[in-house]
């Protein structure tokens, strides 16, 4: 997030991204039989701010229309500013609302999460997986009417370990978990 000609930017893809790694590591954390009183307590706080900070940024990012997550949006005017929706924010919120569903206290909470969850899962089956492709190839990047266009959001050989993925390996061992 920042400040620039009176808009304050968020790219909420980046900020799934980071929840999901967040949740997955308190859902770790707060696991461990040696955990201290305080450090649980302290754990247990950032926790609680998980879901809403997930909340926003899914209902910011998210184009039900077109189905993808936008590239950046004011908060001010809570418009979209780059309607672009790369592949990879989406399996990153999948993990995100997953890791999220792990620690959440209420059904409400749950549902949200697995809504989602769905959402996502459906549109980066329909809509970004390229079946006819050797190996399933997503496409790298859609418009705000769900278009294919020529525009390269991030590759592995540029940004190592992320967006490569990996989330989707994270879901199915959290799936598998539940």
């Amino acid at each position: 997030m920042w400040y620039t000609d009176g808009m304050v930017l968020s790219d909420p893809g980046h900020a799934l991204e980071f929840i999901g790694l967040a949740a997955r590591f308190l859902s770790a954390a707060l696991s461990a039989v040696s955990l201290e009183t305080r450090n649980k307590q302290e754990l247990l706080e950032i926790t609680s701010l998980m879901l809403p900070i997930f909340r926003r940024n899914f209902s910011n990012g998210f184009n039900l229309k077109a189905e993808g997550i936008v590239k950046l949006m004011d908060l001010v005017s809570r418009q979209t500013v780059n309607s672009q929706m790369p592949w990879w924010s989406v399996p990153e919120t999948m993990r995100a609302a997953l890791g999220c569903y792990e620690i959440a206290h209420n059904d409400a909470d749950r549902s949200f999460c697995m809504k989602a969850y769905s959402l996502c899962h459906n549109t980066f089956m329909n809509n970004y997986i390229v079946s006819d492709s050797p190996g399933l190839l997503a496409v790298q990047t859609r418009d705000e009417n769900g278009a294919i266009i020529d525009s390269i959001p991030a590759v592995p050989d540029a940004d190592p370990g992320y967006h490569t993925g990996l989330s989707l390996i994270d879901c199915l061992e959290m799936i598998d978990e539940q």
